[in-house]
């Protein structure tokens, strides 16, 4: 506004120096007789131009026709913009006021329930403090921000979809395969199946023993995993995934993931992975091999090791898998096809190395038998992959 105002100061003055030999006289007249200084005749052009915008009086008033013209040219100029100025100031000011008081309402009603409901100092100390960070911006805008996105094709929103999420999802090998040989099925489960969540300092995406229901990718910023008995966590940060076997088996998360500054993970739910399968013949075959594989993985990393936990990936490269697949192949009695496997495929670091490379922790109490992965009954791609996992009576190969 400053700058507006400056340059209309300007051209009054411009306009007033050029018309002051006019026989009506011009408002510039009266200071050239005064003999006032450029910066004083600056100071009353900002004073005029001012007034205009404002109930400010001014005693330099416009004197022949093209000063007069130009004055009612400005009067306009000052109606819109003050009018506009007025109204953005009242609501700016508004919008404040109520959020202030929802502010001050909602700090009411939290300090009313802890009191009410006798909550100790240490609790009620975490349970304001994880409110007040909650009230952070996330890092990244999330789409549940954008409603106009809800109006898109639907054929738009998979190619955006696609588009967005496979770039953090390919860096898991199973979608990586599926990027490379059945990318129509990458899009429809980066469509359906994926959502993106937003976390602040605290949050806590699952807790211990809780049922396993999606699989964590986490997209930015840092979170820890802390696995029952465990006495440090394990840093998750972003390309990293957790909890892959709920792609493929009844699972009870092994431990607690929390956020340890402003995170985005993308969360891949398994039922509706396994929904999705069943629309692609293509990759139904692919699909039920792979989670014939990391069900077996599964159970050969818990008769290695004594345990399994959520950071635990079946396979971490493209070579791997297909070598996984290979051998469910030849248990089956099936012949697959030869694959062929590039360096890259071999050399690709998809995540955190797999249970079988990392310390035991002897101190930890043994899981039941279940609490094992598999052991709950045959829910493995829900009623359509039914014979995958076999009934605990039939599968004495897993615990």
């Amino acid at each position: 506004l400053a700058l507006v105002v400056h340059f209309i100061a300007c051209c009054f003055y411009a306009i007033g120096y050029a018309g002051k030999d006019d026989p009506k006289g011009s408002w510039v007249a009266v200071l050239d007789a005064e003999d006032a200084s450029l910066a004083f005749r600056y100071v009353i052009s900002y004073h005029w131009t001012m007034a205009q915008f404002t109930p400010a009086p001014c005693n330099y008033h416009p004197q022949n026709f093209q000063e007069r013209l130009f004055a009612i040219c400005v009067l306009f100029i000052g109606l819109v913009l003050f009018s506009s100025l007025l109204g953005t100031t009242t609501a700016l000011l508004n919008q404040s006021r109520q959020q202030a008081y929802a502010k001050f309402r909602e700090a009411d009603l939290i300090r009313r329930f802890l009191s009410d409901n006798h909550v100790s100092l240490f609790v009620g100390t975490k349970v304001t403090h994880h409110l007040k960070s909650s009230r952070q911006r996330a890092t990244l805008v999330c789409e549940r921000d954008v409603p106009a996105l809800k109006g898109l094709p639907k054929s738009v929103q998979i190619e955006l979809h696609y588009e967005i999420y496979s770039r953090l999802l390919v860096h898991h090998a199973l979608f990586f395969q599926l990027d490379m040989d059945h990318q129509e099925t990458l899009a429809d489960i980066a469509h359906t199946a994926v959502s993106e969540s937003h976390y602040t300092r605290g949050d806590e995406p699952f807790i211990y023993r809780a049922p396993g229901l999606c699989m964590w990718c986490v997209r930015s910023g840092l979170l820890e995993y802390r696995k029952a008995g465990a006495p440090d966590p394990q840093v998750v940060g972003p390309q990293e995934a957790l909890s892959e076997a709920t792609l493929a088996v009844s699972w009870e998360h092994r431990g607690v993931l929390r956020a340890t500054q402003a995170s985005v993970a993308l969360k891949v739910d398994g039922e509706k992975t396994r929904i999705v399968a069943t629309k692609h013949a293509s990759t139904f075959s692919f699909l039920k091999r792979y989670a014939k594989a990391i069900a077996k993985a599964i159970g050969d990393e818990y008769a290695l090791c004594g345990e399994v936990d959520d950071l635990f990936q079946a396979f971490t490269t493209t070579y791997e898998l297909a070598k996984g697949i290979e051998e469910i192949d030849q248990q089956d009695g099936v012949c697959s096809p030869p694959r062929a496997v590039s360096d890259a495929d071999m050399q690709m670091d998809r995540g955190p190395d797999t249970l079988s490379t990392r310390r035991v922790d002897t101190n930890e109490e043994p899981l039941s038998p279940l609490s094992i992965p598999g052991r709950k009954g045959p829910s493995l791609f829900s009623s359509t992959f039914d014979d995958v996992i076999p009934l605990p009576n039939q599968s004495p190969s897993l615990p």
